[in-house]
């Protein structure tokens, strides 16, 4: 009956806001590699709509996916909400750099890494803090001028974990 109806719609819930994630950091790093590409050409005097076009597509299929996480994830708070786990942030922004390092060797920028090794590990949700280290550096990109730096710091800080991006850029 009803409570069959709900655990099923919770189950489907679970499995689309798993797929939305999975699929989102693949996506980014496409997305990426399509804006390269795409500079590449004008650089080269030779636009190519079509790498456009991709661009815009990969962004409309990034707000479904949103959308599906909204939609399918819990309200803030709630009891269902993906479990916290220790995420050591020096190795996800590693990774995180990894996706983007093409575009910043691309654009003439350097990534610079400043870890503390005594930083503890931040109890957090992996997926949604990589999507936010994801966003803080494509950010930095393109605020950050040719032969500029982005440095990603962990710090310890009174026992608990800072993480930081800092660009080269003019500021706001």
């Amino acid at each position: 009956g009803e409570v069959a109806r709900s655990a099923a719609l919770a189950s489907l819930g679970k499995l689309a806001a798993s797929v939305a994630h999975e699929l989102r950091n693949p996506l980014s790093g496409i997305r990426m590699n399509a804006q390269v590409l795409a500079e590449e050409h004008r650089q080269g005097g030779r636009a190519d709509p079509s790498v456009d076009l991709i661009i815009r597509e990969i962004d409309r299929i990034d707000l479904y996916l949103q959308e599906m996480l909204a939609l399918a994830g819990p309200p803030r708070g709630d009891a269902g909400a993906p479990p916290l786990s220790p995420v050591r942030l020096d190795e996800l922004a590693d990774s995180v750099a990894e996706l983007v390092a093409a575009r910043a060797r691309h654009a003439g920028i350097e990534i610079r890494r400043r870890y503390d090794p005594a930083a503890p590990p931040a109890k957090a949700e992996p997926n949604r803090i990589r999507q936010v280290v994801l966003n803080l550096l494509l950010n930095a990109l393109e605020a950050t001028p040719k032969d500029g730096h982005i440095t990603l710091s962990v710090q310890a800080s009174h026992g608990a974990v800072r993480f930081s991006v800092r660009d080269s850029g003019r500021g706001v």
